[in-house]
């Protein structure tokens, strides 16, 4: 295969090198030749520059995940405006009796598992997936639709840190599914970590991604834009230059997008090595940020030893906890999962539940409520409690009875209740109009 033959092929339709030119704004840019030669940052001033560096044998794009102050970068020292979040997922091995006919079919499945377990419910406007060109898939969560203040701290700040707490839920999320349902149809003695590469180190500063529809270094396929709706109809073929849709790159957004920063915080709990919520700014101490951030960390953990945690907990949470004469066993698993998804320990939540049990006109054995926190402590699962839609459904108006914050927050989780109001103490701001 002739790369720069390739290359000349795809980034003469102008059409991709507006979508490049455009892509790059405020990002850094490098290139690779068919040399494997790097060139970074790479100068793209002007659409003709991609050309030009095509004709000196640029074969892949790539840019910086990290956005700058400066519309176009070359040399020089220029600030941080904002991040993208990105995942990068990679199928290393594929057993061949599993049926795949390519590694990307099984990092589909995997992209169409994240999305509908924790992406969809960021609810997030401008989010977009691309093939790799290889082996796998990107997803990307646009900065400009990222909350500029998560807990009321700023988030370019910690972003390296919601990152990886991100990406750590979504390898296990990636890892419980080939579990499940992949590799049990396997003969070969291999774990999940043997297949898949959920990239973590995409998380550091000065990382890059492949631009969308760079043709890649080694394959000559084209990072194509892929979307979430055709994401498993997706085939290799469309991948192969020339190529005739250009799928373009959102352009809308939600600014501040609350339920980005709902998922964010809950990733950032349980992703943490510990998780009482008292801990997570001291476990942000131990990532050594700046001294001037340090000061702040104290502040919180002051403010979060004064609250009591049971005065913040949704309606629904502090209304089962009364006692109950039916649905006892949906509330032990909806308790268990909210004290666990907020950080209270299993021996604390296995203490307030036996209190709660006692309250029950027919209490649960004690074996079923040791089991119940075992199960969910013991093999880390990640449950999430019911939505709000689901309380109703399951327990209607007698559990379900909504107070002034779940009307002012418009809140459809009870973490999401938990989490603002505990977001909106931290920063002063309780009872105010929830922007």
């Amino acid at each position: 295969m002739n790369l720069k033959l390739v290359a000349r092929k795809v980034y003469s339709n102008k059409e991709i090198r507006e979508l490049l030119y455009n892509f790059f704004s405020h990002r850094e840019v490098m290139v690779r030749t068919a040399q494997n030669k790097v060139i970074r940052p790479a100068p793209v001033i002007n659409e003709a520059d991609i050309m030009a560096l095509v004709n000196i044998g640029a074969i892949s794009f790539h840019a910086s995940i990290d956005k700058y102050d400066q519309e176009r970068i070359g040399e020089g020292t220029y600030n941080i405006v904002g991040r993208d979040l990105v995942v990068d997922i990679d199928i290393k091995y594929l057993p061949k009796d599993l049926g795949y006919e390519h590694p990307y079919e099984l990092a589909k499945e995997i992209v169409k598992v994240m999305y509908d377990h924790v992406l969809s419910r960021m609810h997030c406007k401008s989010l977009w997936i691309k093939y790799s060109g290889n082996r796998g898939f990107h997803i990307v969560i646009p900065y400009e639709e990222i909350p500029k203040t998560i807990l009321g701290l700023p988030f370019n700040e910690y972003a390296l840190v919601f990152h990886r707490s991100l990406l750590l839920l979504l390898k296990y999320i990636a890892y419980s599914y080939l579990e499940d349902s992949v590799l049990m149809d396997t003969r070969e003695t291999v774990t999940s970590e043997d297949i898949v590469d959920i990239d973590l180190q995409i998380a550091s500063p000065r990382h890059m991604i492949r631009a969308p529809y760079s043709v890649h270094e080694k394959t000559g396929l084209v990072s194509v834009v892929v979307p979430i709706k055709g994401l498993m109809s997706f085939d290799i073929e469309s991948a192969k230059p020339p190529i005739d849709e250009i799928i373009p790159l959102p352009s809308e957004y939600i600014e501040n997008n609350e339920f980005i920063e709902d998922i964010l915080v809950y990733t950032f709990i349980v992703s943490s090595s510990e998780f009482r919520l008292e801990n997570v700014f001291r476990e942000l101490s131990l990532k050594k940020l700046a001294k001037k951030i340090r000061t702040r960390h104290a502040y919180y953990r002051k403010k979060l030893s004064k609250i009591n945690y049971e005065d913040i907990y949704p309606p629904c949470v502090r209304r089962m906890l009364e006692g109950l004469e039916d649905g006892r066993k949906r509330s032990l698993f909806h308790l268990t999962t909210f004290f666990k998804a907020i950080g209270l320990p299993a021996d604390e939540v296995l203490l307030k539940l036996k209190e709660w049990n006692q309250k029950n006109k027919e209490p649960l054995s004690d074996k079923m409520i040791e089991y119940t926190v075992k199960y969910h402590y013991d093999e880390n699962r990640k449950y999430l409690p019911y939505s709000c839609q689901r309380i109703k459904e399951e327990f209607g108006d007698t559990i379900c009875k909504p107070d002034k914050y779940c009307k002012l927050y418009q809140v459809k989780h009870p973490l999401s209740y938990f989490y603002k109001r505990l977001r909106d103490i931290l920063s002063e701001n309780e009872g105010q109009k929830h922007k």
